[in-house]
């Protein structure tokens, strides 16, 4: 680790103070001092509030705040770098080191941590962004943006990487970019016309999501379906948004037909050896003739419901 993290206390006030000028201010809710702001917030959250201040040969260069909610996603409350070590990467270093290190920092992992910006704080932003936080929504009166970031596993989550293959035109399987997701087609079609929602926000759970984010999402879910269903002349359709193996939401969409297995039952009672085998891969024309078929029957449907 590169800096000291020491708990906040009055010792370490006046100097606090000093960051407080006329910008933080601005941006923070520390307009009644730093201690004021200390208070309130351990004694409504006690321990599942923290503030620690970081040190780089016993100076103080930043104080950061954060909190623990019951679902265990951190919100950083206010991070103050001091005035003269703004804008020397001092800011996105920190919150690296704390998603890093947070075992040793506060004894605890931080799976998952949100921050609330300002719109006009770029400075702040460039800051979260650089320690790879992502903007994830907008508060309804424009007056906040939300930015999350989860530790390392979200570099090796196959989602992400397979979005960022549709991004670079590297994914074969690609069929068409809705508000909410991609749609894909399933590198295996045991179950003809096998595909894939995924959705463009990392997150592990429906009711992670905004509100209004989570509504379209299901909405342009439940189109993709109804467009696999007419395209591969599907009897029923099963949703599965399970994510055991791969935590990233994404909805599987199979096309069902009565006989398409031995036994009555959902698609996982097959072996791995037979849903996965690679001869249910489908060759260079089946799949372009697939998409071709499926992005008709999307954009038909967009039509229909959108005008």
């Amino acid at each position: 680790m590169n800096y000291v993290w020491e708990d906040y206390s009055s010792k370490y006030s006046e100097k606090i103070e000093a960051f407080l000028d006329r910008e933080a201010i601005k941006y923070t809710g520390c307009e009644d001092g730093f201690d004021n702001f200390y208070s309130y917030w351990k004694e409504e959250l006690g321990a599942n509030f923290w503030c620690k201040v970081i040190l780089i040969e016993n100076e103080p260069i930043a104080i950061i705040a954060f909190a623990k909610a019951p679902d265990n996603i951190f919100t950083i409350q206010e991070f103050i770098v001091s005035p003269n070590n703004r804008g020397k990467g001092y800011g996105s270093a920190i919150l690296k080191e704390l998603l890093a290190h947070s075992k040793k920092i506060i004894g605890q992992d931080i799976f998952v941590a949100k921050a609330v910006i300002y719109p006009d704080n770029k400075a702040s932003q460039r800051v979260f962004e650089k320690a790879s936080f992502i903007h994830t929504g907008t508060h309804p009166d424009g007056d906040a943006l939300y930015f999350q970031c989860c530790d390392v596993k979200i570099k090796n989550c196959l989602i992400c990487k397979r979005i960022e293959m549709i991004k670079n035109n590297e994914n074969p399987y690609f069929v068409k970019e809705l508000e909410t997701g991609y749609v894909v087609l399933g590198d295996h079609q045991r179950f003809k016309g096998y595909t894939l929602f995924l959705c463009k926000k990392h997150t592990t759970e429906l009711h992670y999501l905004d509100h209004n984010f989570k509504m379209k999402y299901l909405e342009e879910m439940s189109l993709v379906a109804e467009a696999v269903q007419n395209t591969f002349s599907a009897e029923k359709m099963n949703y599965e948004l399970l994510g055991n193996g791969d935590t990233h939401l994404h909805w599987h969409l199979f096309p069902r037909n009565t006989g398409d297995t031995l036994e009555k039952g959902p698609v996982w009672w097959l072996p791995k050896e037979e849903l996965w085998n690679d001869k249910y891969k489908p060759t260079d024309n089946e799949l372009l003739m697939y998409k071709n078929k499926l992005l008709q029957k999307i954009d038909k449907l967009l039509q229909k419901y959108n005008g």
